[in-house]
């Protein structure tokens, strides 16, 4: 079973460019729509949203309690973020339907630890951070563990067939798609390559731009007589 979140509104009528003084209240306006049934304006509490958030995502059920209303079904939609403040701006809220399947986007949450990391000064390399999955809305999760500690050796690596889920759940991401592995650490002369081939590139750019500079001095210096003439007559 899936973890219901809960998030009080209120009915909203405040609506075009006069919201910009719910938000003076601390408050967010958002929207409930979906299923073919009227959009519903909203207000919501700004801090009470983030926090919510921060552990729901968009793949777990929420429960949306309208004051002096119902409560209805939903999952975290679009979120408009202030691209210089970043603070919050608007929230759509989804209704879902609970007795079809929906496709949700699950965040991976890496677990344990790799002893090709630890013991074998390795480095981690994830190459997603989420999949895709289809199931009933009863049964939506908000992550799924990814455990490192099958990571042993500089051979292992993780697939997305790897993930243990149950089979409530099927993912849509391929399941060749890799997910993390542990690269080997640099021997010590692939280092001293790197710096050798560091060390050239300089070389060649401060060839070039001396080479540059020089000519650009000729011209300034044929130029300038012609102007000194035009001067002068």
């Amino acid at each position: 079973m899936s973890q219901t979140f809960t998030l009080q509104a209120q009915k909203r009528t405040v609506l075009g460019k006069k919201v910009k003084n719910i938000r003076k209240t601390g408050k967010n306006p958002a929207v409930l729509y979906g299923l073919k049934e009227d959009s519903v304006p909203l207000t919501i509490d700004s801090l009470e949203f983030v926090k919510l958030y921060e552990k729901a995502g968009t793949s777990s059920l929420v429960d949306v309690v309208i004051e002096g209303g119902s409560t209805e079904k939903a999952l975290i939609g679009d979120i408009q973020i202030h691209p210089v403040t970043m603070r919050l701006r608007h929230v759509d809220l989804k209704r879902v339907d609970m007795k079809k399947k929906i496709t949700a986007s699950v965040k991976l949450s890496f677990i344990g630890e790799s002893m090709a990391v630890k013991g074998m000064n390795g480095t981690l390399t994830t190459q997603i951070d989420g999949v895709d999955v289809e199931c009933l809305p009863t049964d939506l999760i908000s992550e799924i563990e990814v455990d490192l500690s099958v990571l042993a050796t500089f051979e292992d690596s993780i697939y997305v067939r790897d993930l243990n889920l149950s089979d409530a759940h099927t993912v849509l991401t391929d399941g060749d798609q890799l997910i993390a592995t542990v690269k080997e650490p640099r021997s010590e002369e692939e280092i001293e390559a790197l710096d050798s081939e560091v060390i050239e590139d300089i070389s060649a750019v401060d060839v070039t731009e001396k080479g540059k500079t020089e000519e650009e001095g000729g011209e300034d210096g044929a130029e300038e007589p012609k102007a000194e003439e035009k001067k002068s007559e």
